[in-house]
């Protein structure tokens, strides 16, 4: 239908003569959006006009309109506007009209403005008119956040805005990808993705996989501002619920972290008198498993048995308010500041005893909450040792005085002839001893696990091995992976009771170092995971996957017999054990001189060494044979590599070559692939992988 009345033109009328027409169709909601218009109108003035009819009382009915109404109304109540009621407003008269008919035409036929559109416009007003985000917010009615989050889907690539212009970007995932400020990272962290894995939880994900949250426990420990100090960068984003902060340099947190760790670990080693103290970011990651010396509780003194006798008459009294939840928040908060008080007064009891004390040390590590946890009377092997002789020298004493108090002369007790368990054995006569042998294939089995972290291509192949044997084969329910080194259950490898050369200790660092960087990469919560993992980069799966099988190799064992599956791995990372072990002193005093004048003439040393190795006190002959074997790269047969020839067959070959296409093919559509570390055979290791798996 057409409307055929006679429009009158525009036309001012006086704030006061307008009122709102009961025709107007808007209902739900007219008073949404109020303040920013108010604002709006304040800052730039009435941008379109009322359109009103005239009654019969002599005012004008507002047909289309009634917000600006409203905020015109406001506006006139707010002193300095510049608005009152005798305020000309513009307006459009109409006569001979449907009322309905014209409000509703105004309420549908506009749209809203398109967010890419609303956001190049704020961007144009911060950038080229030179406003703050306060001055735009407070001119549009908006909050200063609504402000920044428009400004900062601006820096969003144009690639990706001209995406969302048409629908096939969604605002959830561009406020996703505005965590990243790089145009480059943007598009990779959404083209890089499957369609149906674009959703902007896996987007964000990927792109703070690098990054570390400010709620990290680590974070707390170390605290935000002074990592801000030392020259962290931060990213926030803005679209969250809570505005959450990342911390862009995970390696600078945990140096933070480690440098305050080892401060409050000497403070604390100092003021409590302990011999040694060690410190870990997580006390899972402390190989060793020590024991601990008895605490002893002393009596309380006078002052603090009548504390204890006061705290105790508050607690009877008032436990049953607490527990039923009848206090005030300061009340509740005085009852547990009590507790407290009462559980450092029996902290402050207990005690050890001196002389196991200056033998005993203490590790920290930090919680869940970014609190320091302390472990306090901790022994290591030597000092366990050292323990265990004063001790009996203590009881040899307390013997020899209560035999001397009866007249009698001391008789020492029958010596204990219970077989010892292998890693307590004295060393032989001839040979290696069991402790000795798995200490070096524990070495073995460290140095291993470094160079398999650092080729994912033979971690691939060792994890398939695995799980083939154990899903594709006959009698799969039978097969106790007797060939394989691989545990899948994924629980932590390695002896407690193997015990680490100071000397020959390079190995267990680095591969401590590779563990680092792999959960460098990874989120904080474990919840998280399964998000990420399907957000990461192939090439970075690959790099955790390397760590994670190579956490799982177990060479260990209690001679020094050839280990056919530790040498094929070997062979296939070209594992070189004479970078990583070296004769020290300390395995040296380990065997018998017949054994060193045997390596040294293995080494190729002059025929006299060897003779005047077995001549020489123990002392003398370990230095000897030190400075003979060094440079020689020597290795006890514990350390040796088996060598095998493996033939590969054609048909082995041809499979290799397949699969050596469809990698090729998956990173060439990915995105992921390493030039650093190709797909198979790259980098002088041509066939080893090939040969690995054959050999297996």
């Amino acid at each position: 239908m057409t409307i055929t009345s006679n429009q009158t033109g525009n036309q001012t009328v006086e704030l006061s003569r307008l009122t709102a027409s009961k025709d107007n169709v808007r209902r739900v909601e007219s008073e949404a959006g109020l303040t920013e218009l108010v604002a709006s109108i304040r800052a730039h003035g009435l941008l379109q006009n009322l359109t009103v009819r005239p009654n019969d009382k002599g005012k004008y009915e507002v047909v289309a309109g009634a917000r600006r109404l409203a905020a015109l109304r406001s506006l006139a109540n707010e002193k300095g506007s510049g608005w009152t009621k005798k305020s000309p407003i513009p307006v459009l008269i109409l006569e001979g009209h449907n009322d309905t008919e014209i409000s509703l035409a105004e309420n549908t036929v506009r749209q809203n403005m398109h967010v890419a559109d609303q956001v190049e416009a704020f961007r144009k007003l911060i950038e080229d008119d030179a406003m703050t985000p306060e001055q735009v917010a407070d001119r549009f009615g908006i909050s200063t956040m609504t402000v920044r989050r428009r400004i900062k889907l601006a820096k969003v690539s144009p690639r990706i805005m001209d995406e969302f212009r048409v629908g096939q970007v969604t605002l959830g995932q561009m406020e996703a990808l505005a965590i990243a400020d790089d145009h480059d990272e943007q598009e990779s962290a959404f083209f890089d993705l499957p369609d149906w894995n674009r959703d902007e939880r896996h987007i964000r994900a990927r792109l703070t996989q690098e990054k570390i949250r400010a709620d990290n426990r680590l974070v707390r420990f170390v605290g935000v501002e002074a990592y801000v100090d030392a020259g962290g960068a931060v990213t926030r984003d803005l679209f969250s619920e809570d505005a959450d902060l990342y911390l862009d340099d995970k390696p600078l947190v945990m140096t933070l972290a480690l440098a305050k760790l080892e401060a409050e670990a000497e403070s604390i080693r100092t003021a409590e008198g302990w011999k040694w103290a060690e410190f870990y970011l997580s006390e899972n990651d402390a190989r060793e498993r020590l024991p601990v010396i008895a605490s002893h509780k002393r009596e309380h003194t006078d002052e603090e048995s009548a504390e204890v006798a006061a705290l105790s008459a508050y607690f009877e009294e008032n436990e049953g308010a607490y527990d039923a939840g009848q206090m005030t928040e300061e009340e509740a908060a005085e009852y547990e500041a009590k507790l407290a008080r009462l559980d450092a007064i029996d902290a402050e009891c207990m005690g050890y005893d001196p002389e196991e004390k200056a033998l005993a040390g203490i590790r920290l590590s930090i919680d869940h909450d970014g609190k320091i946890a302390v472990r306090s009377g901790l022994l290591k092997p030597a000092e366990q040792h050292e323990l265990a002789q004063r001790q009996r020298e203590r009881e040899r004493a307390e013997r020899e005085a209560e035999a001397e108090a009866r007249g009698e002369a001391y008789t020492p007790p029958e010596p204990n002839n219970d077989p010892l368990p292998p890693w307590e054995e004295p060393e032989p006569a001839e040979g290696y001893s069991q402790a000795l042998s798995l200490d070096l294939t524990h070495l073995r089995t460290a140095a291993l696990a470094y160079e398999v972290s650092q080729r994912p291509d033979v971690a691939l192949a060792l994890i398939v091995h695995m799980l083939a044997g154990r899903c594709l084969y006959a009698n799969r329910f039978g097969h106790h992976d007797a060939d394989s080194l691989i545990r899948i259950n994924a629980v932590k490898q390695g002896h407690s009771s193997a015990k680490v050369d100071p000397d020959n200790a390079a190995a267990f660092t680095a591969l401590t170092e590779v563990q680092e960087k792999a959960q460098a990469k990874l989120p904080q919560d474990r919840a998280d995971l399964l998000a990420w993992c399907l957000a990461a980069s192939r090439k970075t799966l690959l790099d955790v996957l390397a760590f994670c099988v190579a956490d799982q190799l177990d060479a260990g064992r209690f001679d020094s017999k050839p280990h056919h599956a530790a040498d094929r791995i070997a062979e296939a990372v070209s594992l070189n054990m004479a970078a990583w072990f070296s004769p020290s002193e300390t395995f040296l005093k380990r065997i018998t001189k017949k054994m060193m004048a045997s390596a040294v003439t293995e080494a190729g040393c002059a025929p006299e060494i060897a003779t005047a190795i077995l001549g020489l006190p123990k002392a003398e002959a370990v230095q000897t044979a030190q400075e003979a074997l060094q440079g020689k790269g020597w290795l006890p047969p514990a350390l040796r590599i088996q060598t095998a020839t493996v033939a590969t067959t054609s048909e082995a070959a041809a499979t290799e070559g397949a699969l050596d296409c469809e990698t090729a093919g998956d990173g060439a559509g990915s995105g992921d692939a390493d030039p650093a570390q190709a797909p198979d055979g790259e980098g002088g290791q041509t066939g080893s992988t090939e040969a690995l798996i054959a050999a297996e």
